[in-house]
């Protein structure tokens, strides 16, 4: 044995992560590869958590909606496979694990929403109110069927342990609502316009972006409200005068953009201002040479000697203001768009993204 031959081991105590097979061919590809498909297996994990909690609270032996948790929690489990979570699958692979997820996240949203009605009965006089409840899977990219009529209901579940305050943010059609909370009461809604319409999706496009706040959600509760269209206008943007910088927010929580660039300048937080900059980069992928493998899902391979590339050093920008909150919209290139948002009386800063 190596105990008995007295074989002395080299200690090694360095970090071996990223990994490297070749010069210049680290392992880290597959940090940033499908996006896409590694938030969908996010989205379908806290769905199937959701449906957990009301499946065993209102209905622990419907046999149907068991058959949809069970079709659910396979297919997260297929999206455990190393080349799902990491992104690494061929294209029609992801195609494949995308339509099965579709498929059973879509029968399992059918249960939800037969259990959210059933709660929702239970905490109004007037069920006759409450129309049949769909989810609107394409929010993110400016689809929702049901919020393009006049009228329209939404039911927001918490699915904590405890009462939080959620931002519902809606794409709709026009540029005026009003939301109607639950004890008929107006809530406080902001319109804004959508940074992009994203014209490659089937369906019709929202125009604009409704928010409000649904407040003080119970446990494990439910809790719903009518948004109706009005006639009026969406927030104009501010018209900035170009000497000055730009600052959106408040004393407290806020950022202040570079009135020359349109680029984020500062951000404060809790009253503490910070420096800020930001930039969106490219590396120019090296292909496969000399029998080392090519930068792609795996291997993060730049070409050898250069640097990345800076996207947009002065961006086209308009900013929107209102009550809930203050918004940039900035562009960087046709491809590239992104929002800073500060609510009112959150103390943190949102950006949202679209490549």
């Amino acid at each position: 044995s190596a105990q008995r031959k007295k074989l002395e081991f080299t200690l090694e105590t360095h970090d071996f992560m990223p990994y490297a097979t070749d010069k210049n061919t680290y392992w880290t590809g597959y940090y940033t590869s499908r996006p896409n498909s590694k938030r969908f297996e996010r989205q379908g994990n806290n769905l199937l958590q959701v449906a957990k909690h009301l499946v065993a609270f209102e209905h622990p032996h419907n046999k149907t909606f068991e058959a949809d948790l069970l079709g659910l929690k396979r297919v997260m489990g297929v999206m455990q496979h190393h080349d799902a979570i990491t992104g690494t699958e061929k294209q029609h692979v992801t195609n494949d694990y995308v339509k099965m997820m579709s498929a059973a996240a879509g029968d399992v949203q059918t249960s939800l929403q037969t259990i959210v009605f059933d709660l929702l009965k239970n905490n109004i006089s007037d069920a006759s109110e409450i129309v049949t409840l769909t989810s609107c899977l394409l929010a993110n990219v400016s689809r929702c069927a049901e919020a393009e009529n006049d009228q329209f209901t939404v039911a927001v579940y918490n699915p904590h342990g405890q009462e939080v305050s959620h931002f519902v943010r809606i794409p709709v059609v026009s540029a005026s609502y009003s939301v109607i909370g639950l004890h008929g009461g107006k809530i406080p809604a902001q319109i804004s316009p959508v940074i992009d319409t994203f014209p490659n999706v089937p369906g019709t496009a929202s125009l604009y972006e409704l928010t409000f706040e649904a407040k003080d959600i119970g446990p494990l509760g439910v809790n719903y409200f009518y948004v109706v269209k009005e006639d009026q206008k969406v927030n104009e943007p501010n018209l900035i005068k170009p000497t000055l910088d730009t600052t959106l927010g408040t004393s407290t929580t806020g950022i202040e953009l570079d009135q020359a660039t349109g680029l984020l300048k500062s951000v404060t937080l809790n009253g503490v201002r910070q420096s800020v900059s930001q930039q969106f980069l490219y590396y120019k992928a090296s292909n496969r040479t000399d029998g080392v493998r090519a930068s792609g899902a795996y291997i993060f391979r730049p070409v050898p000697g250069t640097v990345a590339q800076v996207i947009g050093d002065q961006v086209k920008f308009s900013t929107y203001k209102g009550e809930l909150y203050d918004e940039v919209h900035q562009t960087y290139a046709d491809w590239l768009k992104q929002v800073i948002r500060v609510y009112k009386d959150a103390n943190y800063v949102e950006f949202d993204w679209i490549v």
